[in-house]
């Protein structure tokens, strides 16, 4: 499938934490992640790039506006042998777990099992 090409104005765009703040945006009951930004004079390299990834299996979106165009990935068309899942299962580790450190507290400061 080819990549759909639409202007900035009608996706909303957001911002979210990944290592970082990352932008994203929805379109059409979709969400993607940015995935690079061209300047204006870069447009046949964006477009080569988006079809790359459409070929490659991956659900892509260029949006464009007065500065350039951006390339976006659908989070559906991600792979399980991507970096973000990578993410999740190691956030699933329980040393990791953010409030691994409270239950493990809260067993040694006496309180019922039930509760621990």
């Amino acid at each position: 499938m080819l990549p759909i090409v639409i202007p900035e104005e009608i996706v909303n765009l957001f911002k979210y934490w990944q290592e970082g703040i990352k932008v994203g945006m929805t379109y059409q009951n979709e969400l993607y992640f940015q995935f690079k930004t061209y300047n204006s004079d870069r447009r046949l390299e964006a477009y080569d790039e988006g079809y790359q990834l459409s070929e490659d299996g991956k659900q892509v979106c260029i949006t464009v506006n007065t500065d350039g165009y951006t390339l976006w990935q659908n989070l559906r068309s991600l792979s399980s042998r991507t970096k973000v899942s990578e993410k999740i299962q190691h956030d699933s580790d329980e040393e990791s777990m953010p409030f691994q450190w409270l239950i493990k507290r809260k067993t040694d400061i006496g309180y019922p099992k039930a509760f621990a």
